[in-house]
């Protein structure tokens, strides 16, 4: 899923690489000029990458053979830094306004246990904020910090559209989908 920058100049997105054929992260200008591979990662694939809210950092998962985690790295692909990876398959990871970094995580790896997650961009302070047998994942937090919504399929019927209040994690809307 491509995503802005915040200034919106560039476009942060992935797609398989030539050099790796894998997937990779690349940027382009609104313009379609300027299209850079930020990322050169054989055997993994770097997705569904995200601007931090001041512009200087991108988010993404890396997937190996087996788990996903989180990653981060410079807007211009320097200091890669792996933050999770414990036996966990983490995806989908998306920055908060005051840096901190919203992900959803499972022990067995798809949405059978999947829950939202929440650690500082550091990777510390890691903190599981729904139950996993909610199924929980695909989320995006609002530009003031103060909402999250997520898309849950607990009860089997497809997925439901949840928007939290992030100080209180409960479900103040949800909406089919």
């Amino acid at each position: 899923m491509p995503t802005w920058a915040p200034d919106g100049t560039q476009i942060v997105f992935n797609t398989v690489a030539a050099d790796t054929g894998d997937e990779e992260i690349w940027t382009v200008k609104p313009n379609g000029h300027g299209l850079t591979q930020v990322t050169h990662d054989a055997g993994t694939d770097e997705l569904v990458p995200r601007y931090s809210y001041d512009g200087s950092k991108i988010v993404f998962a890396r997937a190996g053979a087996t788990l996903a985690s989180v990653w981060t790295m410079n807007a211009d692909g320097t200091d890669k830094q792996q933050l999770t990876g414990d036996g966990y398959d983490s995806f989908w990871p998306t920055f908060a306004p005051d840096g901190r970094i919203y992900f959803d995580s499972s022990k067995g790896g798809g949405l059978d246990d999947a829950a939202i997650w929440v650690m500082n961009a550091d990777g510390s302070a890691k903190q599981r904020l729904t139950d996993p047998a909610l199924r929980a994942g695909c989320m995006d937090v609002s530009p003031d910090g103060k909402k999250i919504v997520f898309s849950d399929n607990w009860n089997g019927f497809g997925p439901k559209l949840n928007l939290v209040d992030e100080r209180r994690w409960h479900r103040t809307e949800t909406a089919n989908v």
